[in-house]
């Protein structure tokens, strides 16, 4: 599914950044790892999605993965602007 349980209520997934492929058993640990690292610090590591760009946190940086919406990814809807590929039109970050 590429997704946890929490994301695929919410319809999104997981890949890769660089070309949107499913993640790799490597990337998967990886992400994995650093996210248990991450709640072994109460959690305050997660507030590095809150200064970066796309608001993606320490383990997606780590293991080169990006949180897709799973219709968005279907379509290819690559929009202009960097960064903005994920959002809808209209949104305020694109």
């Amino acid at each position: 599914m590429s997704a946890t349980p929490g994301q695929a209520v919410f319809g999104l997934i997981v890949r890769r950044d660089d070309d949107l492929g499913p993640p790799s058993l490597a990337q998967a640990v990886v992400s994995t790892l650093v996210f248990y690292l991450t709640l072994a610090t109460s959690g305050l590591l997660l507030l590095v999605s809150l200064f970066t760009r796309r608001k993606r946190t320490l383990h997606d940086l780590v293991s080169g993965l990006v949180v897709v919406r799973r219709h968005t990814w279907r379509n290819w809807a690559l929009t202009a602007g960097a960064g903005s590929w994920n959002m809808r039109a209209g949104h305020p970050y694109t």
